[in-house]
């Protein structure tokens, strides 16, 4: 289902040559199966990551969330995928 709607969101791009961007903030422990859960169709997704204190730790797209699933597993802390 993830990747089918990625292929979409792709498709989607290349077809209307534009597509909404929605910006999250999440706590840099939160499971990538949590982040994806909040991901909406038709938009493309840029996740800003925070520690406890709120002080932002790094940014990564949508594209670079479904890579750490694939290179990981979808229970990884999305922190981690800031370390690659």
């Amino acid at each position: 289902m993830l990747f089918r709607s990625i292929a979409y969101k792709e498709d989607m791009l290349l077809e209307e040559g534009v597509l909404p961007v929605r910006s999250m903030v999440v706590l840099y422990s939160m499971p990538l199966k949590e982040v994806i859960k909040n991901f909406t169709p038709h938009q493309y997704h840029n996740i800003q990551i925070v520690d406890e204190h709120m002080k932002v730790k790094g940014i990564l797209t949508e594209s670079q969330i479904v890579k750490g699933v694939m290179n990981f597993n979808i229970n990884v802390p999305i922190g981690r995928l800031l370390n690659k």
